[in-house]
């Protein structure tokens, strides 16, 4: 009678903790399509939004439920002694979602690099806050010391600004020139961003930075 009593006084507390492990479970799989679409999203859009910060907060919610979920699921396991293998869907599940959610992480950054590979015909159409994600890849494929002025208009168009150096002798000589590129606000946040190109009077490059205002 005794163990038919403790019996009856566990199982209702299973029940409950069920219940609990499904809800759980269920706003674990929202947050973890949430943390998805922010991520996406604050990726994609290359905007000054409020995904980050979205994603960072529904981050550690997601890390809170799921190991509460894996806690849980430990103590439901110690007391139910049948159908074990059903409770332990909720920490299957946690992981299975987290790895899942790492693999579009990692696709995602696969995509985004790829999409944004620098070629001419891409930066010619491409607007001023893209061009700065294009200009990475710009780096990393050409070394801009090799250009002349000739290959600075072809490779990256015409610039949005272009200033005649003057070197300050008697009389004045040309110096080179400067071309300026808007590079949107992708880089600061805050402030507009500059990509500008210097060459000299023979029209090699001398000198190239990033730049904001």
């Amino acid at each position: 009678m005794q163990a038919n009593d403790k019996v009856d006084q566990i199982t209702p507390k299973i029940s409950t903790l069920t219940i609990v492990l499904a809800f759980l479970s269920f706003l674990f799989v929202v947050l973890a399509c949430l943390l998805m679409y922010f991520y996406h999203m604050a990726v994609w859009t290359l905007i000054v939004n409020f995904q980050i910060i979205y994603f960072v907060w529904v981050l550690i919610f997601a890390l809170a439920v799921g190991l509460l979920i894996i806690i849980l699921s430990g103590v439901t396991m110690r007391k139910e002694k049948n159908g074990n293998k059903l409770v332990l869907l909720p920490p299957f599940l946690v992981v299975g979602l987290a790895i899942f959610s790492m693999s579009f992480g990692l696709f995602e950054k696969f995509a985004y690099e790829r999409h944004y590979t620098f070629s001419v015909e891409k930066w010619a159409v491409a607007s001023s806050d893209e061009r700065s994600v294009y200009l990475d890849s710009f780096l990393e494929q050409y070394d801009l010391y090799t250009f002349n002025d000739q290959m600075i208009v072809a490779t990256l168009d015409e610039p949005d600004e272009k200033r005649t150096i003057e070197l300050q002798t008697d009389p004045v000589q040309f110096g080179g020139y400067s071309y300026v590129y808007d590079l949107g606000f992708v880089r600061d946040y805050m402030d507009p961003s500059f990509f500008e190109i210097t060459t000299d009077q023979s029209g090699v490059v001398s000198y190239y930075h990033i730049y904001s205002t």
